[in-house]
């Protein structure tokens, strides 16, 4: 059986790029019905990402 997506997109466009990254900026209606924003990063190169933790799980950047 196939998920139906609650999220209807209205629109999308490229709002940055770069030689690493691209950004997408998405006009959406959300499940409940109201308008939303969201954007999603896509990554050019395989990358990976290092977050420092420490004993109390705070970030120090």
């Amino acid at each position: 059986m196939e998920e139906v997506n609650p999220w209807q997109t209205l629109a999308q466009r490229e709002v940055y790029t770069n030689n690493w990254i691209s950004l997408t900026e998405h006009n959406v209606i959300n499940p409940s019905g109201g308008p939303g924003i969201y954007g999603v990063v896509h990554f050019k190169n395989l990358a990976i990402g290092i977050l420092p933790l420490d004993e109390e799980m705070n970030t120090w950047i």
